[in-house]
């Protein structure tokens, strides 16, 4: 029976199992074996021939080969032969027991002379899994190439703003520490890539939050741990369990499990949409008011069945089960030594079992914990716990933004619609000309409300509403990304009092209104010439609601109502206790204004 603590690694193991379909093996001595495992090479020693004029006897009699003198020298060839031989690899064995686990394992073996880190690069791509010699030349002496090639590897995942990796170098090398500290040291010089890994494990696996670089063994390494020796048939099973680690959380393994069944519907769901209804879609644009309305409509069509796919895959009701959760509650405490404490009052020390009674119980039942400090339960630092919620924000609430997601193609360009945030560019140091330029914008931030179907085809300049938004680190409503930080506090104005307008004029007739490229970042700008950057687009229905919210405020009727019959619905600004109460003396108050008058005495 699985220890409780252990429980959750073996799920995020076998989510792993699931997702990973590629691999590839990059070594110059791979070598498919026929009659069974490559086995080590005899190493080649000196034989002296019998006696002849060539070959006579040395002063001690023996026979001596004048060709092949036995010395230091000859130790030290022998020693370099045994040492390239033990470099060899079971190619057979290694991508059999790929293809035993459903996984396609490419291989390319460099040859002398041929772009190798360049065609490495591009073969491990696309690959889930990418293992290494150290060495990838004949001599069996030099590991530039080897570095060369994990280097490019990374430096292309950051320039497509990173990637699920894992790097595995499997070797006949000993000293896997010391590889691992000289590839360490490698990516420490670049620039781009310096400070984002840090070594583990005794300093034998680099590690970040997205990737991993392992070492490991081959079984003929000489002199090597035997803690790191690993047979070929035995490494995939050993790389499930090191990539598994990259998402070893809740969030990470339910993306795992998804991706994962997408991938193995992806072929069923292209055959959905076969070209016989190509016919049906065109017919569908040529009806429409606004034919380009049709591209979102067959993006919906995708997106519903992927998301048909994720909710049908097998095993979806266990992958944010209860269960699950409570195994991660166990991981955390028990292999990561996490306390769940009060970080607000920084005394209240909570049991796993209580933590795990949080799970089942309701928003309003929590079990004597007050729900601002259930946050920082979860988290080693209260700071901690607060820059990750911000994060979290952005990711629920945004769809898009400039960094830190997937790549832009290079011509692509925002474009200005419903649910688009802004950042107004002023000047640093503003002349007088251009603070009159920026007068009327009294926000340094808005959020768009125009309605799509008045975001395109634009042939004249046009009239943008937006709401305006200011940064409020006490209450907010917002979350972006407009500095080094997880996000930036904003709080948007709902009310017709806090719109803004902005007039902007398309490129071109018939286009949106579009962003232009500035560096890393893209800005729009108006039809006066000012400049806004773009933070990002939030979510279609989130969008959606902030409208109608405001909506909700323009149509509200401006009745000049009785007082206090407004303010009955609110039980502590009225007196509802002098219902029905008895004034001084026991009777019921006269009400003179409606009594007849009496009778006039004789």
């Amino acid at each position: 029976m699985t220890a409780p603590e252990n429980v959750f690694r073996d799920y995020c193991v076998k989510g792993m199992r699931k997702f990973v379909q590629t691999a590839i093996v990059i070594d110059n001595e791979a070598e498919f074996g026929t009659d069974g495992p490559v086995m080590k090479a005899e190493v080649p020693r000196a034989v002296a021939p019998r006696a002849s004029i060539l070959n006579p006897l040395d002063a001690s009699g023996e026979k001596t080969d004048l060709g092949a003198s036995v010395g230091p020298s000859d130790e030290r060839e022998a020693q370099a032969d045994e040492d390239r031989g033990n470099h060899s690899l079971d190619a057979k064995a290694l991508t059999d027991a790929f293809h035993g686990m459903e996984v396609i394992c490419g291989l390319y073996k460099p040859m002398p002379d041929e772009q190798a880190v360049d065609l490495a690069t591009k073969a491990a791509r696309h690959a889930d899994i990418v293992i290494l010699d150290w060495f990838l030349d004949k001599g069996n002496s030099n590991s530039t190439k080897a570095k060369a090639v994990i280097h490019s590897i990374l430096k292309n995942d950051h320039d497509e703003h990173g990637r699920l990796r894992l790097i595995a170098v499997y070797t006949g090398e000993c000293n896997v520490a010391r590889l691992a500290k000289d590839v360490f040291d490698d990516l420490d010089a670049d620039e781009t890539l310096k400070g984002s890994f840090k070594l583990e494990n005794g300093g034998k696996v680099l590690t970040r939050a997205d990737a991993r670089i392992c070492f490991f063994n081959k079984p003929h390494a000489a002199r090597a741990e035997k803690i790191d020796i690993v047979a070929e048939d035995e490494l995939p099973e050993r790389l499930m369990t090191q990539f598994a680690v990259i998402t070893e959380g809740v969030l990470a393994t339910f993306a795992v499990n998804a991706v994962a069944a997408v991938r193995r519907s992806v072929h069923h769901i292209i055959a959905l949409f076969r070209k016989e209804l190509d016919g049906a879609y065109l017919a569908h644009r040529c009806r429409l008011v606004e034919p380009d309305d049709a591209r979102e409509f067959a993006a919906d069509l995708i997106a519903d069945e992927l998301k048909n796919v994720i909710a049908m895959a097998e095993g979806f009701e266990d992958f944010m089960s209860v269960e699950v959760l409570e195994s991660w509650i166990d991981h955390v405490a028990a292999n990561n030594g996490h306390i769940f404490k009060n970080h607000r009052t920084n005394c209240d020390v909570y049991s796993v079992d209580r933590v795990k009674g949080l799970l089942k119980a309701s928003g309003k039942n929590l079990l004597q914990i007050k729900p601002k400090d259930i946050d920082g339960l979860f988290f080693s630092q209260r700071s901690e716990a607060w820059r990750r919620s911000l994060e979290f924000a952005r990711l629920s609430n945004l769809k898009l933004e400039p960094n830190g997601r997937c790549r832009f193609p290079d011509d692509w360009q925002p474009t200005l619609t419903l649910g688009t945030v802004l950042k107004v560019l002023r000047a640093r140091h503003e002349t007088e000309e251009m603070q009159s330029l920026y007068a009327d914008l009294h926000y340094g931030y808005l959020v768009c409300v125009q309605p799509r179907c008045e975001s395109v085809r634009l042939d004249t300049e046009r009239s943008f509403p937006f709401q305006g938004a200011v940064v409020s680190e006490e209450k907010f409503n917002l979350v972006v990304k407009d500095d080094k930080s997880e996000g930036t506090e904003l709080l948007v104005g709902w009310k017709p009092r806090d719109a803004v307008i902005i007039r902007f004029t398309p490129q071109k007739p018939g286009q949106c209104i579009r962003a232009i490229r500035s560096g890393d970042q893209f800005e729009f700008e108006d039809s006066r010439g000012r400049k806004f950057l773009w933070l990002g687009d939030i979510k279609d229905l989130k969008a959606q609601r902030n409208a109608s919210e405001l909506a909700q405020h323009i149509q509200t009727a401006g009745v000049n109502d009785y007082e206090w019959l407004r303010c009955a619905i609110r039980s502590d600004e009225i007196d509802f206790a002098s219902k029905g109460a008895t004034d001084v003396g026991g009777q019921e108050p006269s009400d003179t204004s409606t009594q007849a008058p009496q009778a006039a005495k004789a």
